[in-house]
């Protein structure tokens, strides 16, 4: 991956946790990688910056680490707890969490490409 790529990457990344801790909603990572698709930053970085893989591992990285965050916050009370009643590890709940984050960052960034169709 190139450097620029990266920090593209990581700055979407930081975005998407930063709305995932100061406005606690299940989608403000999809509203986010939409206005990211939107805007004109992407085209500017060069090409791949809307690619589905580019939308997913943004939302991977700020949802686990959102998740891992919050997990160590509370010692891991909270994961171990929701694991038991689920009868998976807290690790599976963790990687479980930041996938689903990934499709949902990815569906923000497939949203903005449909409806340019």
């Amino acid at each position: 991956m190139k450097t620029n790529n990266f920090f593209a990457l990581l700055a979407l990344s930081l975005i998407q946790a930063a709305a995932l801790l100061w406005v606690p909603l299940w989608w403000s990572g999809l509203l986010i990688s939409f206005l990211w698709a939107l805007s004109p930053l992407p085209k500017a970085l060069g090409p791949g910056k809307n690619s589905l893989l580019f939308f997913f591992l943004a939302g991977v990285l700020s949802w686990g680490l959102t998740a891992l965050w919050f997990h160590l916050r509370n010692q891991g009370l909270l994961t171990a707890q929701m694991g038991e009643l689920f009868h998976l590890p807290a690790a599976a709940l963790l990687l479980i969490t930041a996938l689903l984050g990934g499709v949902l960052s990815m569906l923000g960034g497939v949203a903005y490409s449909r409806s340019l169709s």
